[in-house]
């Protein structure tokens, strides 16, 4: 799964409204990569205000291709700290966990200040 340019453009534009200015983590359903061109997110950045040599500190990214690279570079350039996601297959780091049975970790309960779905 992944952001898209759709999403990455809603996300930005959110940014840019203020509404993730005291964001400091985020808990996204399913493991995201990026799903655009290095060239794309760089002009998403440029039109957002953002510098967009930021991207080119992420790993690599060969969208169509493999390897991807993971959202948590994304929402790191917009000053969120944490990432975490969950996803069965436990690719990128996610808390491995089959979403079809309750999730019953507390500790992670009311903890993000950002929770997201692109498509689980």
């Amino acid at each position: 799964m992944g952001l898209n340019i759709a999403a990455i453009q809603n996300t930005l534009e959110l940014y840019n409204l203020g509404h993730l200015k005291n964001s400091k983590n985020v808990l996204e359903i399913g493991s995201q990569e990026l799903h655009l061109k290095k060239a794309d997110l760089k002009q998403l950045f440029d039109n957002a205000g953002l510098k967009s040599d930021l991207v080119d500190e992420y790993p690599s990214n060969n969208w169509p291709e493999k390897p991807r690279c993971p959202a948590k570079y994304f929402y790191k350039s917009l000053g969120i700290k944490e990432y975490q996601s969950i996803d069965i297959n436990a690719d990128h780091g996610a808390i491995p966990h089959d979403l079809n049975k309750p999730f019953e970790d507390r500790s992670k309960f009311n903890k993000f200040d950002i929770v997201t779905d692109h498509g689980s």
